[in-house]
Order: structure tokens, then C-alpha cells, then sequence
């Protein structure tokens, strides 16, 4: 059985535990959920006129609003990009 100091020691901890775990889940509730639309370039060819080489970003709710660009190492022998064939995404790993 604990004395009266070491329980009082051990709620103390325990209450301090708490608040910070209710701290973090509040913080996390708070972020708000963005819809985002990611289209990789270039996916015509190795053009790079329109949107250049990575994968673009686009906010869907502020009318497609262009957000980044996350460059991409692709390229050929002659350096040249590599075009788009496909792509695949997964929100749990959060990898492309």
C-alpha cells in the first residue's frame, strides 16, 4: 500500500497525465480537414510548359487554388523528366 505522500505524489502525476493527453487531443480537433487535390506533371509526354516536374498541389475549396509543387527525381539517361503513367496514394502512410 502507498503512503499518504506517494499517493498524493502518484495522483498528482496522474492528473498532470491527463491534462496533457486532453491538451494534445484538443490541439489535433482543432485543425481543420482541407480537401486537396495533388495532379502529377508532367503527364503528357516530358513536357514541362504546363506545371513542370513533381506533383502539384491544389486547394479544392478556394476554386482550386494552386497551394505547391513537390518536385520529383525522375528523369531519364539524358536527364530529360519522365512522364506521369500513373499514381498511387495512400492517407494512412501518408506516402504518394
Amino acid at each position: 500500500m502507498l503512503s499518504p505522500g506517494r499517493l498524493s505524489l502518484w495522483l498528482a502525476r496522474f492528473v498532470l497525465f491527463l491534462l496533457v493527453v486532453l491538451a494534445a487531443i484538443s490541439i489535433h480537433a482543432a485543425e481543420p480537414i482541407r480537401k486537396l487535390l495533388y495532379v502529377a506533371a508532367p503527364g503528357v509526354r516530358n513536357d514541362l510548359q504546363y506545371g513542370g516536374h513533381g506533383v502539384l498541389v491544389f486547394d479544392i475549396e478556394r476554386d482550386y487554388r494552386f497551394e505547391k509543387r513537390i518536385p520529383s527525381a525522375g528523369l531519364d539517361e539524358k536527364g530529360a523528366p519522365l512522364n506521369v503513367k500513373g499514381v498511387c496514394a495512400s492517407a494512412a502512410t501518408g506516402r504518394l
